[in-house]
């Protein structure tokens, strides 16, 4: 009698084509995220600077300290009656062109002068311009 062979399994040729296809769609969605991440990682760092500076303007004018705000070119400094209050690191992938101080001055939490900050980023480079009188400023993405 003849035994009937059944086979129901791949073979070697067909699991490495299936192996292959895998890792390259895998090799080719990685890429994108990792862009994605760091742009988001960049926004993050701009809203939580942004809520830090109305955060020294607000100390400013409540407790009627002198209020310091540095962008050093790896880290962003809050600095209140001469004791650093509080730092953010910025990602890897942003750094400060050059470095700016300016105060908020007390009781009327007016900025003591004007100046534009820039700030390169990995996916997009950024300007902050910071407006004589009331201390308001604007985030350009440029």
């Amino acid at each position: 009698m003849l035994e009937k062979n059944n086979k129901n399994g791949f073979t070697l040729i067909e699991m490495l084509l299936v192996l292959m296809i895998s890792s390259i769609t895998i090799q080719l969605s990685i890429s994108p995220v990792h862009q994605l991440i760091s742009k988001i990682s960049e926004k993050e760092m701009i809203e939580q600077i942004k809520a830090d500076i109305y955060l020294a303007q607000t100390i400013a004018i409540t407790s009627k300290k002198r209020t310091e705000v540095i962008f050093e070119e790896d880290e962003f400094q809050v600095i209140i009656d001469g004791n650093v209050h509080y730092t953010e690191t910025y990602p890897p992938s942003m750094k400060i062109v050059q470095v700016e101080k300016f105060q908020f001055l007390p009781e009327s939490g007016h900025i003591n002068r004007f100046t534009t900050v820039f700030m390169n980023g990995g996916a997009q480079n950024y300007k902050w311009i910071f407006q004589i009188g009331k201390g308001r400023f604007r985030v350009e993405e440029t």
